[in-house]
């Protein structure tokens, strides 16, 4: 039986209008505009629903009827508001809620239709408080907050991993247990690790390198939606012991959850977002993902809403690093989270 991802990558459609024409090519000049918190996305939306079916004597919001502005939005997420993964990714939100990793809670969410009553809970966050004011006083609102905090300290065992330096901190990775090495249908190269949470779910990082020959311009998700069907070949060869990286750290904007305006259910509608956070792998830290976000759901009608055998994910150009890199955070065998990443996130 196809899912509707596969029937959208099998249609007549096209693909590449996924997202609207937020294209990328190897000039990587707006490489902070493709990335996307779908754990932030899909939280946000539980969360709301959530809260109206207590709340709520009438008019309840269900789960499974929000509806995404833009169509190829809701194909793209319709397995995970109401068809075969909504349960599984539920399921792994409510572990999240619960999951402490390095004393902080990994996931975090609040609802209220009381804009102090959130501006208090999330003091902290930093966010900006004086147009939440604005965009609220007219409305009746539900705000919906949800707090990501993934952060790794130290390198399982089971990973081997090397450092050094060249115009950057370079990180080596060998083939073991913890390490995968694999090709996607179009030939990127991909590198995996596995990192273990304390109740044992599992985060895949996956790197995979768009190298500085391939030209034809494409648009992240159209990778993202690839991935998601996989078909995925192992790199066995004898001679390649592993791939490298280059840590990097950027940060995470509204980009991540802009898909998230002009969402409907019943006669609500997302009218406003807003996202911060960082990305950030080193040495140190096999996986730092934050991102804090607000989503405000209001009465429609009311507003407008090379070197050796190691894989390197990088070239040299010119004596000067280079990459496109896509990252994505898989928990569980779920994606959470996408970005493309470049060489002007490098730690120097």
């Amino acid at each position: 039986m196809k899912t509707p991802i596969m029937e959208l990558l099998n249609s007549k459609k096209n693909i590449s209008s996924i997202f609207g024409n937020n294209r990328y090519d190897t000039s990587h000049r707006d490489v902070i505009k493709h990335q996307i918190s779908i754990i932030n996305i899909i939280s946000s939306l539980l969360t709301v629903s959530r809260w109206s079916d207590v709340f709520y004597i009438d008019g309840k919001l269900s789960f499974k009827n929000w509806k995404f502005e833009n169509n190829d939005h809701m194909i793209f997420y319709e397995n995970l508001l109401n068809g075969t993964e909504s349960e599984r990714f539920i399921s792994i939100i409510d572990q999240l809620l619960t999951t402490e990793l390095n004393s902080s809670r990994v996931l975090q969410v609040v609802a209220s239709n009381n804009v102090n009553d959130i501006i208090s809970r999330i003091s902290d966050w930093n966010f900006d408080v004086n147009t939440l004011h604005e965009i609220t006083k007219d409305n009746d609102c539900i705000i919906s907050a949800v707090q990501l905090k993934m952060m790794f300290t130290e390198w399982p065992n089971n990973i081997h991993m090397d450092h050094s330096y060249y115009r950057g901190h370079i990180l080596t990775f060998d083939n073991n247990e913890g390490v995968i090495m694999e090709k996607d249908k179009r030939g990127f190269i991909m590198g995996n690790y596995t990192l273990t949470m304390p109740n044992q779910l599992e985060v895949k990082v996956r790197f995979t390198h768009i190298p500085s020959s391939y030209h034809i311009v494409f648009n992240m998700m159209e990778l993202v939606l690839e991935h998601r069907i996989g078909g995925f070949t192992p790199i066995l060869e004898e001679n390649i012991s592993g791939f490298k990286i280059y840590a990097i750290k950027m940060p995470i904007t509204n980009e991540a959850i802009n898909s998230l305006l002009g969402t409907t259910n019943d006669n609500h509608q997302l009218i406003a977002v807003q996202s911060k956070g960082i990305l950030e792998i080193n040495k140190n830290t096999p996986l730092n993902l934050e991102c804090q976000s607000l989503a405000v759901s209001a009465t429609r009608g009311s507003h407008k809403p090379k070197s050796n055998n190691h894989l390197e994910m990088y070239e040299l150009i010119q004596n000067r690093p280079w990459f496109n890199n896509l990252i994505e955070i898989i928990i569980d065998g779920q994606l959470h989270f996408a970005s493309m990443i470049d060489h002007t996130h490098i730690v120097r």
